[in-house]
């Protein structure tokens, strides 16, 4: 599955707050940030521990596989 923003880095969609509501919750293996930074959070509207990736990474670590429930675009 991709997620896409339509605003650019540096913000929070509310369509991803919640990963749950996609079927998509506690599943992300691997994250790939195109044209910004991503940041996987542990819980739903962006909250508890979170990890931001850059570029492609195949596996996303042991600290986030399987755990996230929202995501945010960052600034590089």
């Amino acid at each position: 599955m991709t997620f896409r923003g339509s605003v650019g880095c540096n913000w929070r969609y509310p369509e991803f707050n919640d990963l749950a509501s996609m079927g998509w919750n506690d599943t992300v293996s691997s994250a790939q940030g195109i044209s910004c930074p991503i940041t996987l959070w542990e819980h739903k509207d962006f909250r508890g521990a979170h990890q931001t990736y850059y570029g492609y990474n195949a596996y996303v670590g042991d600290g986030m596989n399987d755990k996230a429930s929202s995501i945010s675009f960052d600034v590089r």
